[in-house]
């Protein structure tokens, strides 16, 4: 089960509520059925009829008269009603027959509308239904007109299915729209959703607020047909912001919420052996998600906010196909990663990301590990926890990754950083590089040119989070780490750069890495540049003091991309004229409009001398996106916010580059594994 799956549940949310409008007992029931009903309904009212004429011949005082009128007219009252809503639901079915015998239907049977109509409710909706419920309601997506949060409520997608009884009548009688069913919603709700899945197998999101467990009504449901439960997922609905942080230490631990009692007995009780998925949250990371070796049905587990302690990689199942552990506190030693491994030989997937890791205390039991050979034959996507470099030359030397497609390496920081053999071979033989540069992060993101299968994407990070990195310790390390890691490349062309600010802190500053870029990339052709772009970028590419150190002589196409073309793993606003300065006392307002007023001076100006110098660009592209760029006739525009600052315009750049295009970018940036 995938998370595309719930998608199809708000397609049809609409029609829980609709039916009764629409004669839903006509859309479920047989024509035969129907007229049977149809057939009761009449040979009732002819029944009321022989009754009034036997009372009329027996009893025609003015009491009885009276009486039997106002009985008569209450029981014409409900007999009209019958007698319509009958008549309609045996017209409406005989409707929708007849769309079943026009020439759409017949080259398209029901079987084959059911499947489209699915499909297209899986695909339709962005949002996620994982993690959007609470207490029955849905978290609107927010979207951004230029800088201001609006809500953005989609469409009503059961729409399509009410442009016709046919389409209609399928989505309800085709339990595998109705499976994915979240208990915040209310009782008669869940009911229903039960009662049209029928037997089919179940997407089940349990809410473990701690201040609001399953009501007892909710739980009865549960436990009835959690035989029938393929997937299940524990959601907390309360502080999420500090989850997705996902390091440092919790707050103060508080009881775990009751419904986490149904976890352990789904576990221990085998409750239902045909799950395949799961997935547990526990904002306080304080749950430890029992031995589930007994579920040799379970193809995916994710744990995000959880406790991982003791021998914790031998108490998964080994018919596991992904493993997903984010967010969480897990205790580790030097050979978990090889007995997981070494179990879990079916894995296609194991992501762990944005983790707590400690290493596992004396009195906590090791994992058993082995030397023999680890044949991975079916792993995709391998990100591990951070790893000293002598474990992640283990790794290799003792596993074979047949099929995989994507490598994510987190080394920790250190004052000198040997990169593993294996990965510094593949750096040495790269064409292209993606480098991703925080504050407090590095990330390279390259492929093998001589490798047999181009579409391997290798990535390799080091990561300062955690530290204090004002520290005249940590900067010499972060900039001898980021040295030492571009350095292995030897004959990269086409080079993306993305460099985001500070992300908290006192002020907004960001590491200057292009002097360095500039030494050691110096005959790339291709560079895009996207997050935040200062004046000491464009200062440094259009410097043309000394003829003889031009930067990137060779560079023939540069691109200048919108921030969220690339991935980042702070929040962040859209664009830097979204950064609200006043709010953050990050910078002030007259440096703010300085900075708005010369940007688009100083590409001009480093363009310019490019030209000059004979080193002119054959090719500059601009996302449409950025805040700087003129979407106008005009040259200078007013700001949402009242400050007015000046744009790119088209017509003086094309003096100095042969193609100018404002354009989105055809390439897909490369995004995290996880």
């Amino acid at each position: 089960m995938t998370e595309k799956d719930w998608k199809a549940k708000p397609f049809i949310d609409a029609l829980v509520l609709r039916s009764g409008k629409i004669g839903a007992q006509a859309l479920d029931e047989t024509i035969e059925s129907l007229i049977s009903t149809l057939a009761s309904q009449v040979a009732a009212a002819t029944k009321h009829v022989e009754s009034i004429r036997e009372t009329v011949n027996f009893d025609r005082t003015a009491n009885t008269l009276r009486s039997k009128a106002v009985a008569v007219k209450a029981i014409a009252e409900d007999t009209m009603k019958n007698l319509s809503a009958a008549f309609a639901e045996t017209t409406s079915a005989l409707d929708r027959e007849s769309n079943f015998d026009t020439a759409f239907s017949r080259a398209l049977p029901r079987e084959l509308q059911a499947d489209i109509l699915y499909r297209y409710a899986q695909s339709v909706m962005e949002g996620e239904f994982y993690e959007g419920c609470s207490e029955g309601h849905y978290f609107v997506k927010r979207r951004r007109v230029d800088r201001y949060p609006v809500r953005a409520d989609g469409p009503d997608w059961a729409d399509i299915v009410l442009v016709c009884s046919t389409w209609f009548h399928i989505a309800r009688t085709d339990p595998r729209f109705w499976t994915a069913i979240h208990f915040g919603w209310p009782r008669w709700k869940i009911a229903k959703y039960l009662a049209l899945s029928k037997n089919a197998g179940l997407q089940l999101a349990i809410p473990t607020r701690y201040d609001s467990p399953l009501q007892k009504e909710k739980s009865k449901l549960l436990m009835k047909h959690i035989n029938r439960a393929r997937a299940i997922e524990f959601h907390p609905s309360t502080g999420f912001m500090r989850t997705y942080s996902g390091w440092g230490w919790p707050e103060t631990p508080r009881k775990p919420a009751a419904v986490l009692q149904l976890l352990e007995n789904v576990l221990d009780q085998n409750l239902a052996p045909g799950l395949t998925h799961l997935m547990v949250l526990d904002n306080d990371r304080i749950c430890t998600p029992l031995s589930c070796v007994s579920f040799l049905s379970l193809r995916t587990l994710k744990l995000r906010g959880c406790l991982l302690e003791g021998t914790w990689a031998e108490t998964l199942p080994v018919s596991l196909l992904e493993l997903y552990v984010r967010w969480s506190d897990v205790h580790v030693s030097g050979g978990d990663l090889f007995t997981l491994l070494r179990r879990c030989s079916k894995l296609e997937v194991l992501i762990f990301s944005d983790n707590t890791i400690t290493t596992r205390d004396h009195d906590e039991p090791l994992s058993r590990t082995g030397t023999s050979a680890i044949s991975v034959e079916n792993l995709r996507e391998l990100k591990p926890w951070p790893l000293p470099r002598d474990e992640v030359e283990q790794m290799f030397n003792t596993c074979t990754f047949n099929r995989l497609a994507g490598l994510n390496i987190v080394l920790p920081h250190s004052a000198s950083l040997p990169l593993p053999t294996y990965l510094s071979a593949r750096m040495a033989r790269s064409t292209s590089l993606e480098l991703k540069v925080e504050f407090d992060f590095i990330e390279a993101i390259f492929s093998d040119s001589e490798c047999t299968s181009p579409n391997v994407q290798y990535s390799l990070e080091v990561d300062f989070r955690g530290e204090s990195t004002d520290g005249e310790e940590i900067q010499s390390q972060w900039y001898t780490n980021f040295d030492e890691i571009i350095h292995s490349f030897k004959i990269v062309g086409h080079l993306k750069l993305h460099q985001h600010w500070r992300s908290i802190g006192p002020q907004r500053t960001s590491r200057c890495v292009w002097p360095s870029v500039v030494t050691t990339f110096a005959d790339i052709t291709f560079l895009e540049v996207g997050g935040s772009m200062d004046e000491k970028m464009f200062a440094i590419i259009g410097n043309t003091s000394l003829p003889a150190e031009i930067p990137f002589p060779r560079l023939a196409s540069l691109r200048l991309g919108y921030k969220k073309d690339y991935t980042t793993r702070n929040f962040s606003c859209d664009t830097e004229d979204e950064m609200d300065t006043d709010d953050h006392g990050w910078l002030t307002e007259k440096e703010r409009l300085e900075a708005e007023k010369h940007r688009p001076q100083l590409l001009l100006s480093c363009l310019s001398n490019r030209m000059t110098a004979g080193f002119k660009l054959s090719r500059l592209l601009v996302s449409p996106r950025c805040a700087w760029v003129e979407r106008h006739s005009r040259s200078f525009r007013r700001h949402p916010n009242g400050r007015a600052y000046s744009e790119l315009n088209p017509e003086h750049v094309e003096r100095f580059v042969d193609v100018f295009e404002i354009r989105e970018p055809v390439f897909v940036p490369i995004t995290d594994y996880d």
